[in-house]
This record gives structure tokens, C-alpha cells and sequence, in this order.
């Protein structure tokens, strides 16, 4: 996606197999955040199962008739219901500076339009562009809204591939998740898919683990996925011996690690079905580990086996 004049219509913002189609008037530019977010700005692929359409415009839009205020991040986001229709606004410095606002039908996929203010505006001898929008923290709440009843889950974790296969290690702040990933990265072992995000879905009958561009502080996000083989609770310990976990344990494990809409009563139960199935299908272990090249090798040894 361009950063001066031409068209932003063509490109797509691509996570987990679901593509947010932009087109924009005036054109998009991402700035400081390109580094991050380039491997999901190519054009979509072309067995994405989920295409959203998005529209970008100078100017907040209203929000609709009638809305329910159902929640406040704070200076982060808030959200308001009208029906099946949600308004979301950020606003980081306060309600007397809002950045932008949108409107959306999640459960329909329907077009997301989305306003700007001028704080969002570049003008330069090439023409005026556009802040994207459409990154952290909106993309992420749309795609919480929009997987909440197709299987689909934002969990706190780490992912490495090896031979094709992924395995989740999920953690809260401070558990592990970039250390983990760092060594990894450090031993040339498997592909770090992202050290601190991930997007588990069930498709066509099993569960998929794909990169986001929401990194930890290892900076580490790509593209991409690969069916999930196991999930590893992180901890700081000496063992690095996994241990498996039944599925009660490992779903009281998940939940608070888990992206879960608590506000919106009719998607909670939808979203802890999924994550209920997940380790009920997946392998889940909790694995206590030294920060050091011990825990690499076990690793190695437990993907491996």
C-alpha cells in the first residue's frame, strides 16, 4: 500500500485467511508502523474464506440513532450497539480528541465505514493522504467481532512452525512468550510466527494458528499459518519438562489469555464454545522453562518426538 497519491482501492489488510478489502478516499499511508504490518498488506490471497469490505473517509462519522453505550477501554476504545449494528471510537487522549470513529454489522461482514480526523490527515506537494486507520487497535477489534461466532479466537501467544506444524505458546505479560521466541530465533529453530498474538481458528475440521501484526517486544510477526499440533502454557521454572493438562485445566488456563468479548452477552458463550473445543481437540501441556538454551533443546526434543 502506497504512502503518497495513487489509489489504496487495490490493497488488503490480510490476517488469518480473512482479507479487510480498503479502498480510500484520500489515499492510505502507514508511516511508522509498515514494518510490522507489510507481510499482511499484500494483495489477498485467493482462497481467503472471509472478505471485508472497508471504506475510508476524512471526517468522524455520527454514531446511529438510538445507541447503547456497552463499553469504555478507557482511553483505548469504546463501543456502542444499535441493533446488529456496533460504533467504536478511539479517542487516546481523551473524548475532546477522538481519532477516528467506525460502523459496523460484524456478524454480516458487511461493509465497514470508517471516519478520520484531520489528526489522521498528511499534506504534502504530492497530495493529502491519510493515517491508516485500519491497525492496532481497530483491525483487532474487528477481527474479534467478526470471528466471535466462526471459531476463530485472538489469544495471547507466541507460534513456531516446524515441519509444517505449529505449536502454541500462550502466556500472560511476563510468562515468556518473546523470550521463548527470541531464543528460538537466536537457535535457528523452527519459523516464530509471532511473539506475542496469534489467531486459532477451526476450519474444514481442524484447528489453524496463524501470524499477526501485533508483535511483542521480539518485534517478530509474519503472515501465514499451519495446523495447530500443540499448546504450551509458558511459565518461568526449572523443569522444562512439558506436562500435559486435562481439558478442564487447560480451558481454565486459556480463558484469561483468550480475547473474549465479555460485553457482548450474546457472544461470550459462542467465543468459550470455541476455546472449549480447541483443547478439547489439541493436545495442552504446561511448560515451565529456564530462559536459557535448556529450554530450546527441550522444546526441540518435544516437537521432535
Amino acid at each position: 500500500m502506497s504512502s503518497h497519491s495513487e489509489s489504496a482501492s487495490a490493497a488488503a489488510l490480510s490476517i488469518a485467511n480473512m482479507a479487510f478489502e480498503v479502498e480510500s478516499h484520500p489515499p492510505l499511508r502507514w508511516s511508522s508502523w509498515q514494518d510490522v504490518y507489510a507481510p499482511f498488506l499484500e494483495s489477498p490471497a485467493p482462497d481467503a474464506d472471509l472478505r471485508v469490505p472497508v471504506s475510508v473517509r476524512r471526517g468522524l462519522l455520527p454514531p446511529p440513532a438510538g445507541a447503547q453505550h456497552l463499553f469504555d477501554g478507557g482511553r483505548s476504545w469504546a463501543v456502542w450497539r444499535a441493533g446488529a449494528e456496533r460504533f467504536l471510537m478511539h479517542a487516546p487522549r481523551g473524548p475532546a480528541h477522538v481519532v477516528w470513529t467506525a460502523r459496523c454489522t460484524p456478524d454480516t461482514a458487511s461493509p465497514v465505514q470508517i471516519g478520520c480526523s484531520d489528526a489522521l490527515m498528511h499534506v504534502e506537494a504530492q497530495g493529502a493522504t491519510l493515517e491508516c486507520p485500519l491497525r492496532y487497535p481497530l483491525d483487532q477489534i474487528l477481527l474479534m467481532y467478526l470471528f466471535a461466532r466462526r471459531r476463530g479466537l485472538l489469544v495471547h501467544a507466541a507460534g513456531v512452525v516446524l515441519d509444517g506444524r505449529l505449536f502454541v505458546l500462550a502466556g500472560r505479560s511476563g510468562a515468556g512468550k518473546s523470550t521463548v521466541s527470541g531464543l528460538l530465533v537466536e537457535h535457528a529453530f523452527g519459523m516464530v510466527l509471532s511473539d506475542d498474538r496469534l489467531v486459532l481458528r477451526e476450519q474444514g475440521g481442524r484447528w489453524m494458528g496463524y501470524g499477526t501484526p501485533w508483535p511483542g517486544t521480539a518485534r517478530l510477526a509474519r503472515a501465514g499459518g499451519a495446523p495447530i499440533a500443540g499448546i504450551l502454557f509458558l511459565e518461568h521454572g526449572h523443569a522444562n519438562v512439558p506436562e500435559r493438562l486435562a481439558p478442564a485445566a487447560a480451558l481454565h488456563a486459556l480463558l484469561p489469555l483468550a480475547s473474549i468479548l465479555w460485553h457482548e452477552r450474546d457472544l461470550v458463550a459462542p467465543m468459550t464454545d470455541a476455546a472449549a473445543a480447541l483443547v478439547a481437540q489439541i493436545p495442552v501441556y504446561r511448560f515451565a522453562f529456564t530462559p536459557d538454551a535448556r529450554a530450546v533443546s527441550a522444546l526441540a526434543a518435544f516437537m521432535k518426538g
